[in-house]
């Protein structure tokens, strides 16, 4: 919950923006075929590098994929299976044509190949020559394939700013509402509260209700060392599926995410004791927990008089019992 909101809200419409502009049409100017794409090919090889260096280093992938294991230049190795639909005109094309085979690594294809779509005077000239019928099977393909790529990106998106918007909403604004767990008649009573302001909000990716896991059913899970046990299963083809069905279950154990109210940062709240810092690491092996902790104590003395004569009596009492202690060992 920790990205910026604003930040994905661009990467999301640029993200379609650049969809859109990939997938090839028939009415280019020259300044489209032979600058305008390839640009747009290096935009969104750019927005794709973006969300990697992100995700990876999230729960759960993390566990799973390390940096170094992800494919680079995925956008530029995916068109380069469509150079008939893209290598241009050679004689035309200032930028030169596309001069590689299957065995070319990614670093030339992202350092040497440019991607110019083909003349689409066959579209309006030969609309009925099985030439043109070709074409426009490949270039049907080509659009699917640069569909395939980008919508699990932008899927992607739509599910953490959903998480930004509705979630993080929902936990700061209705349920984190008391120093408490909520019991269920409130937690209705909440939900119901915060599903009225949802009226407005627009987009879907703004609206709690999000895409659903793809199967369910059951299965017989034996843990190493254990005895086995039914369990539910999912298959999940989408981050906001998994979210939403894990944010939920949770809500029902009281496991509730929570702003740390020191360092700022979210947190999971085990089930049992509900408390408003987290148990991250800050300096001399203290947590936020510990730190505020002794705060909020020297400020109810401060501000509660019974306190403060209690606080004062238990340090003198302390110092006495610490002196007798250090005279009967001879210090």
């Amino acid at each position: 919950m920790d990205l910026d909101i604003k930040y994905l809200t661009d990467l999301h419409f640029h993200l379609k923006q650049v969809t859109k502009n990939l997938k090839l049409r028939t009415d280019y100017s020259d300044e489209e075929r032979y600058v305008g794409y390839e640009k747009t090919v290096c935009w969104g090889q750019e927005l794709i590098d973006q969300i990697d260096a992100v995700w990876v280093t999230l729960p759960p992938y993390n566990r799973f994929v390390q940096p170094y294991q992800l494919q680079k230049n995925k956008l530029r190795v995916c068109l380069t299976r469509f150079s008939d639909m893209l290598d241009g005109d050679r004689a035309a094309n200032p930028l030169g044509g596309l001069e590689f085979d299957e065995d070319d690594d990614e670093e030339y294809i992202s350092t040497t190949v440019k991607f110019v779509p083909i003349d689409m005077d066959w579209y309006w000239t030969d609309g009925d020559s099985q030439y043109a019928m070709d074409n426009q099977r490949r270039m049907n393909e080509l659009n699917q394939a640069i569909e395939d790529l980008m919508q699990p990106y932008i899927h992607w998106v739509e599910d953490v700013l959903r998480v930004k918007c509705c979630h993080e909403k929902l936990l700061t604004e209705f349920l984190h509402i008391k120093h408490g767990f909520l019991t269920e008649a409130d937690l209705a009573m909440q939900f119901q509260a915060y599903f009225k302001t949802e009226s407005m909000a627009g987009m879907a990716h703004r609206k709690l209700n999000g895409p659903a896991p793809i199967s369910s059913g059951h299965e017989v899970f034996t843990p190493a060392g254990g005895a086995p046990f039914l369990c539910a299963s999912y298959d999940f083809d989408r981050l906001g599926a998994f979210l939403y069905e894990d944010f939920f279950r949770g809500l029902a154990e009281h496991y509730i995410p929570k702003r740390c109210s020191n360092c700022g940062r979210w947190f999971l709240i085990n089930a049992g004791i509900y408390s408003d810092y987290c148990e991250n690491p800050l300096v001399e092996d203290k947590t936020c927990r510990m730190v505020s902790a002794r705060k909020k104590y020297d400020t109810k003395c401060k501000e509660d008089p019974i306190w403060n004569i209690y606080n004062k009596a238990y340090k003198a009492h302390y110092a006495r019992v610490l002196k007798k202690k250090n005279v009967q060992s001879g210090v």
